[in-house]
């Protein structure tokens, strides 16, 4: 038995973050919906410290500070989604309308035009976030707390959605055929139950049936209950998703 060759695969689960990623049909359905959101620069997950004034739709820094939310340092028009606040209606999409400045002046946060309005607060959408020492590349759904939604004063909850990326492992066995064994055990290493398994005719390609066990973790076993005859070989392939 020889022969092993391993790709990696993007889990289609996972939405298209760069140009050049694959786009799934949801994907494109979420955007042309509006379910899935520009993106924002970072998220607060913590409190941010601040008065809130729902006439101008501003968060104004209790202390004034430089802004850096999750390791990132702010700048003017950057978006941040504020997804930590005890008062869950101040949550929401803001845009960096002043910076701050250690002792002297507060940062101020404006809601940002495409969470401005009622309308705008579209249960289950889509925040993409960009960037941060913890949460970039992360996506956060929106759940509302009444239907339709009124803007500051309905409770707004941002929820990470978990996605996961897999590696798809494919090994490639050879069984040799020696008019003897009928039972051909396999280690492969992988270490899951999880794998699934192909078998065809080296010469002729054609699927061969036979008796697939998965003895262990790292182990299985074909059953062709008649012995492979000299000279009819034939070709595992094993597939399994690890962690990459």
């Amino acid at each position: 038995m020889s022969g092993i060759r391993t790709y990696v695969q993007t889990d289609m689960r996972v939405a298209p973050t760069e140009g050049n990623h694959l786009v799934r049909l949801r994907d494109m359905v979420e955007y042309v919906l509006g379910v899935t959101k520009l993106s924002v620069r970072v998220i607060s997950t913590s409190p941010f410290a601040g008065t809130y004034d729902s006439t101008e739709k501003t968060l104004t820094q209790t202390t004034p500070a430089e802004l850096i939310i999750d390791g990132v340092t702010l700048d003017a028009g950057d978006r941040v989604l504020i997804a930590g606040q005890v008062d869950l209606t101040q949550n929401g999409v803001y845009v960096v309308t002043m910076l701050g400045v250690d002792g002297t002046t507060a940062a101020v946060l404006t809601r940002a035009d495409d969470f401005n309005e009622s309308s705008d607060l579209v249960n289950g959408a889509i925040y993409p976030i960009d960037e941060g020492d913890v949460n970039a590349g992360t996506r956060w759904k929106l759940t509302v707390g009444t239907i339709p939604a009124v803007l500051d004063a309905t409770n707004l909850e941002f929820n990470k959605q978990v996605t996961e990326l897999k590696q798809v492992v494919e090994m490639v066995f050879d069984i040799t055929g020696d008019d003897a064994e009928t039972a051909y055990p396999i280690e492969h290493n992988l270490g899951t139950l999880n794998v699934t398994h192909e078998i065809y005719d080296s010469v002729t390609h054609e699927t061969v049936i036979a008796q697939f066990t998965r003895t262990s973790i790292n182990d299985v076993r074909i059953d062709l209950g008649v012995p492979l005859g000299v000279g009819n070989d034939l070709v595992l392939i094993l597939r399994a998703e690890i962690e990459p």
